[in-house]
């Protein structure tokens, strides 16, 4: 049975049917809403490139143009995403949240690659929403508000602000603005930030010799990615609201030689040294933890 979790330690893998159903189910909710696939948008290419995958005449094995190859490793963990996002923030039936059907406009654009992206913006609303959407799936109230989003537990409330750094120079000015937002919107919170340009910069890829290869190398993954990070983040965020990092990554991964993609994803919370939480804040964030993590859901 393929492992369809987001967030956690895992390798995603989906049969080509189920990915046949998963693009069903999203693209009829978003014709519920008037949501138009642009022609020539990344998740309308998406859709080419995986029925010519299905088809076996598109591969990472060596089928087809490299960058068809390429965009289509790319366009999968897009793809994944986006459907997290569908399924967890957008309404099966209109009316919908405006600020999410306002944001799922600007998510549709974007270049194939993220390299190759003019404008950032697309590709950074996407995970701005696929962070308030992994907490909605597992069950946290999120609502789509300043700073990026708020979280409710009880009395505990807690914004949530939400960067996608193009480099490990863009981390510390990325961290000081989110904390910037949360003092705007007069709360204190976590700093959300994805690590995929950090960790692979130029579009690259993880690949291994077998699959083997790769769940043995997941688990070291963010924790390398993010080590190093540490200590500049702890100094962006001293003296601010920011009560704790949320980093993510997620990666797109393939076996050499055979017919398969999918993307490497994994979550990590580390709590900012400088802040003193209270015993409800703390509690909030253990079972919050505990809950996006895979396993954690029916």
């Amino acid at each position: 049975m393929p492992n369809t979790d987001e967030s956690g330690p895992a390798i995603h893998r989906e049969r080509p049917d189920d990915r046949r159903e998963r693009v069903a189910r999203v693209r009829a909710r978003l014709a519920a809403h008037q949501l138009p696939i642009p022609p020539g948008s990344r998740l309308a290419r998406y859709f080419e490139l995986a029925e010519r995958f299905a088809a076996k005449e598109l591969s990472p094995a060596g089928r087809g143009p490299l960058r068809d190859a390429n965009e289509l490793l790319e366009a999968n963990r897009d793809f994944a995403e986006f459907a997290v996002i569908v399924e967890h923030l957008l309404a099966p039936h209109p009316p919908a949240d405006p600020v999410v059907h306002r944001k799922l406009r600007l998510v549709l654009g974007g270049a194939a690659l993220p390299g190759a992206d003019a404008n950032p913006l697309a590709r950074n609303t996407q995970f701005e929403l696929y962070v308030a959407a992994l907490f909605q799936r597992a069950g946290i109230p999120t609502l789509l508000r300043e700073p990026d989003g708020i979280l409710t537990m009880g009395a505990v409330r807690l914004g949530v602000a939400a960067k996608r750094p193009g480099g490990p120079a863009h981390v510390a000015r990325l961290v000081r603005h989110g904390a910037k937002q949360l003092r705007k919107a007069g709360l204190v919170g976590i700093i959300a930030l994805s690590l995929d340009r950090l960790f692979a910069p130029n579009d690259e890829r993880v690949m291994g010799r077998t699959i083997e290869d790769l769940q043995a190398a997941v688990p070291t993954l963010l924790d390398q990615a993010v080590q190093p990070l540490l200590p500049t983040l702890d100094h962006a965020a001293a003296g601010t609201p920011a009560l704790a990092l949320l980093a993510s990554l997620v990666v797109p991964s393939t076996v050499a030689g055979v017919n398969t993609v999918g993307f490497m994803s994994a979550i990590f919370l580390h709590a900012f040294p400088h802040r003193r939480w209270t015993e409800a804040q703390h509690a909030a964030l253990m079972h919050w933890e505990q809950a996006l993590q895979p396993g954690s859901r029916a």
